[in-house]
């Protein structure tokens, strides 16, 4: 699925949510400049900003982590729910760069991997690119009426190394059935 930006900000616009999101963040350098959660869009698009690392000539020696949750009830209508993951990944080794969805409704213990993002293991050390999209459940996903869903975002560099202008990004979307 590709959200592109003609489009995204139409999706936005008529979403019928707005997502206030809970976010954790660790190994943030404050000296390092931006880094860490960045919520736009009605909070439709997240994303998790890696700061450089040291060992590329960047300033940031650490694993860098994030958390972040948001929870919404569906009232009458039921929907569709769209999400991709998306972004600029490490491609030193797979699976040290990761982001993971997950979504869970409320009453049912049962936490569901809707997809993950990571670098590709190309032993390439510095160097970056698209970051590689597994989807576990394809969308659309179907929110019931009159029910509570929390989304969750996780996020991790694994190590500090081979970090350069990377990023990963949660597109979410629904649509009215």
């Amino acid at each position: 699925m590709n959200f592109g930006a003609s489009r995204l900000g139409f999706w936005f616009l008529n979403s019928p949510f707005s997502l206030t999101w809970n976010t954790s963040q660790t190994g943030i350098e404050p000296s390092c400049g931006i880094g860490g959660w960045d919520i736009s869009n009605q909070g439709l698009l997240i994303r998790y900003i890696v700061q450089d690392s040291t060992n590329c000539g960047g300033c940031n020696p650490n694993v860098q982590t994030g958390t972040a949750s948001a929870t919404i009830t569906t009232g009458l209508n039921s929907y569709y729910f769209y999400y991709e993951l998306r972004g600029i990944a490490e491609y030193q080794n797979a699976n040290y760069e990761l982001m993971d969805l997950y979504i869970a409704k409320t009453g049912i213990p049962i936490v569901t991997k809707l997809v993950s993002a990571s670098g590709k293991e190309e032993g390439l050390g510095c160097v970056s690119g698209e970051a590689e999209q597994t989807v576990f459940v394809p969308p659309p996903y179907t929110l019931d009426s009159n029910s509570t869903y929390t989304f969750s975002l996780n996020f991790t560099t694994n190590d500090p190394l081979y970090h350069v202008g990377c990023y990963y990004e949660c597109a979410l979307r629904f649509v009215r059935i």
